[in-house]
């Protein structure tokens, strides 16, 4: 019989022990989450105290930030700040008082800083164009890194950039806080950063939808004398004079296609039509004869990257 009790004893007592021991570390784990975890500077944080400890589960809750006291967050979980300028340092602490024992301090250090990324999609506009180039599936996008704390801090920090699910460069790259990448399939992807000092401590995060568009073809009228009109036309138009140039301008088109295409070509009623002038986005319409009409289509295509092309119809009426 005292066997049996000696040998009970020993069986039950270490898994209690070692669940004590994982009880003990998981009770141990009080820690300050913030949202967003890396504020811009005059950013407002939310800041949340996770606490598991039973011990402290009654503990008076006191929040300061540089040693000042937020009387208005006494025994709240969460509070709510403005992250201050770039660069300067701020130190945001719990003190939980339990009635039994010693008070317990949880912080943390909040570096703000400014982190921007300027695209810069490498697609065609006619230099009319008050608007900006926009990024098309398949198209080159150039993209910069900025970051901000304080003064402009490009050199000697590590890079991670990544599109969706691909990492660009093959993984982190230091002092480099450009790059370049095609825009993948759909209506958006997402672009995310990560900057970082070389000892591997983060400074700043952030992510960006990027939107995709599809190219587009408008049609405008030429004058020998003023240029181009920067008023697109219609799907249809009346001719009034003997004679009408046309300049088709390919929007959102990736640089690489409009400068070198595979296809590119002009048809007035379903024929194959050159421009005399050399400019394969130009074309000149005689009138002839009575009245009638006539169909102008153009086309512009890639036939590696099928997405990078489009097309437009012009109906004339002489």
């Amino acid at each position: 019989m005292r066997i049996f009790i000696i040998v009970s004893i020993l069986f039950f007592s270490a898994p209690l022990a070692y669940a004590q021991s994982i009880s003990s570390q998981l009770n141990d784990q009080e820690a300050i989450v913030l949202s967003p975890e890396f504020p811009f500077p005059g950013e407002e944080v939310t800041a949340t105290l996770n606490n598991y400890s039973s011990f402290l589960s009654g503990a008076s809750i006191e929040w300061s930030v540089d040693g000042l006291v937020i009387p208005e967050a006494n025994n709240f979980r969460e509070v709510t700040f403005i992250a201050g300028e770039a660069g300067k340092e701020m130190k945001l602490q719990v003190t939980l008082k339990p009635d039994i024992g010693a008070a317990r301090y949880v912080t943390t250090t909040i570096i703000p800083v400014y982190l921007d990324v300027i695209f810069e999609p490498q697609t065609h506009v006619p230099f009319f164009y008050e608007g900006r180039a926009l990024p098309s599936i398949e198209s080159t996008v150039n993209a910069t890194a900025l970051i901000d704390m304080g003064e402009l801090m490009n050199d000697d920090l590590v890079y991670h950039w990544r599109v969706n699910q691909t990492v660009l460069e093959q993984g982190p790259i230091r002092g480099r806080n450009k790059v370049s990448f095609e825009v993948p399939r759909g209506k958006k992807s997402t672009v995310y950063i990560q900057v970082s000092r070389p000892s591997g401590d983060i400074l700043a995060r952030r992510a960006m939808h990027l939107p995709s568009v599809y190219p587009e073809v408008y049609f405008y009228e030429e004058n020998a004398l003023y240029g181009p009109s920067n008023i697109a036309l219609g799907s249809s138009l009346f001719l009034t004079t003997n004679s009408l140039t046309l300049l088709a301008e390919p929007y959102y088109v990736d640089s690489r296609v409009f400068n070198n295409p595979d296809l590119i070509e002009w048809k007035i009623d379903k024929t194959d039509t050159t421009s005399p002038s050399g400019n394969p986005y130009k074309i000149t319409i005689q009138k002839t004869g009575d009245a009638a009409k006539s169909s102008v289509s153009f086309h512009i295509r890639s036939l590696e990257q099928i997405l990078q092309g489009a097309g437009n119809n012009l109906t004339v009426t002489y």
